[in-house]
């Protein structure tokens, strides 16, 4: 499933876990799992950041 999106979608951030992993990911590889979520809200972070301007247009950290 996971191949055939990235054929379909352009520049997909799909994450793979081990092969062996099946339909309950967060308790097979919690860390793998862990890992990847804190990548995704580091990722929302950033954005966030990028784009939140004050009222007079200056970036606001």
């Amino acid at each position: 499933m996971a191949k055939r999106y990235k054929e379909l979608i352009p520049e997909p951030n799909v994450k793979l876990l081990r092969q062996d992993i099946g339909h309950w990911p967060q308790i097979e590889n919690p860390s793998g799992v862990l890992l990847y979520y804190q990548e995704f809200r580091d990722e929302i972070h950033k954005t966030l950041n990028s784009n939140a301007l004050d009222y007079e247009g200056s970036l606001k950290l």
